[in-house]
């Protein structure tokens, strides 16, 4: 099952109507994967330019001026017998009908297009390995794919690649090379400092180094691989789906999740640690804005109020970045405080440009 249909058989809502957006990313760069939903749309589009006898767009799963324009392009040259739903196209945005017609694919859920805000702010796709051993994320040692799976902290490396040693040792074989012993050895890593003590070799010594980042490329390309981090990563219950479950407790009894509520807590357990205690001081927090307000909070005020506790959480060398983070899911409904649009400017990136939308339930 490819990353496209993994993430439609995971649906959380139902289809858009054939007017709502479904990208619509203005002035920033949105990163959905060459396998996910925008490398879908680039080489739908890659195809109709080649059609229409213009010069196609790369197909890299980023959706920035390169592929606004093609679409810019596709709108003005689209043969007569494809019709053409509306002009949002021209402006580089694109509606559910519009996929439809062009990509010829079901329209990405809200799944799918909260996988797009997160891999957007994680910049690493599938077939992209960081080594941070002597950076500032030292601990973390090693970062793989869209959700930043890495060798310290969570382990979520070893595991995948024990999930496809279990399955097939051949591909992790296959992928490394000369470097397979050492990978299957991280495979069986019990702790973080023993991956720390195998890896550290390899990180120092240049063509080793370069060795693992051309196994990951190997890997990222593989469809099975792609869909054996994203079970692990939100089917099990060893990664991203209890802290998602423990943010969900914030919202009031009887109030479901928006798509962008789940997006925004998909997007902080992927960067943050969920804990039963940062739960707690983020729900306190949320009654005492109540008694401010002499109100409920609608969905931004409390996303707002969850983001902001989680920004003291983190350490200061990533509180801007958090927070940067945070107003992309509150910048469509509410106007940022000035120390939120000082972070937000390195980021500009919203929620409503991967067409999520307060209007609608997440399930």
């Amino acid at each position: 099952m490819g990353l496209v249909l993994l993430l439609a058989a995971q649906a959380m809502a139902g289809p858009l109507a054939p007017s709502a957006l479904v990208f619509c990313p203005e002035d920033a760069t949105l990163r959905g994967s060459r396998w996910g939903p925008v490398g879908e749309l680039q080489d739908a589009l890659a195809c109709h330019l080649e059609e229409c006898g213009q010069a196609p767009i790369d197909v890299d799963g980023c959706f920035g001026p390169a592929t606004r324009e093609g679409l810019m392009r596709l709108g003005w040259c689209v043969p007569v017998d494809v019709p053409l739903p509306s002009s949002n196209v021209l402006d580089g945005a694109i509606t559910a009908e519009e996929w439809e017609v062009f990509v010829g694919t079901p329209v990405p859920d809200a799944r799918a297009r909260a996988f797009v805000m997160v891999l957007t702010h994680e910049g690493t796709d599938f077939d992209r390995v960081v080594w941070n051993l002597r950076t500032r994320d030292d601990s973390s040692i090693l970062t793989w794919g869209p959700f930043g799976a890495t060798v310290g902290h969570g382990g979520e490396v070893q595991a995948i690649l024990a999930r496809l040693r279990r399955r097939d040792e051949g591909v992790l074989r296959e992928a490394f090379g000369n470097e397979a012993a050492t990978a299957l050895r991280l495979s069986r890593c019990e702790s973080a400092t023993s991956a720390r003590r195998l890896l550290a070799p390899v990180h120092v010594n240049r063509s080793r180094r370069r060795a693992w980042l051309a196994a990951f490329r190997a890997l990222g390309a593989r469809a099975d691989v792609r869909d054996e981090y994203m079970a692990y990563a939100l089917e099990s219950d060893a990664w991203l789906r209890p802290p998602m479950r423990r943010l969900e407790t914030l919202l009031p009894d009887g109030v479901a999740a928006t798509e962008v509520d789940r997006a925004f807590f998909l997007d902080l357990a992927v960067q943050c640690r969920v804990d039963a205690e940062r739960i707690a001081v983020a729900r306190e927090r949320l009654r005492a804005l109540e008694r401010d307000l002499g109100r409920a909070p609608d969905a931004a005020e409390r996303r707002r109020c969850i983001g902001e506790t989680w920004t003291e959480f983190v350490s200061p060398a990533w509180r801007d970045d958090r927070r940067a983070r945070n107003v992309a899911f509150t910048i469509d409904e509410l106007v940022p405080t000035e120390e939120e649009r000082l972070a937000w400017s390195r980021r500009r990136t919203r929620a409503s440009a991967a067409g999520l939308s307060d209007d609608r339930p997440a399930d």
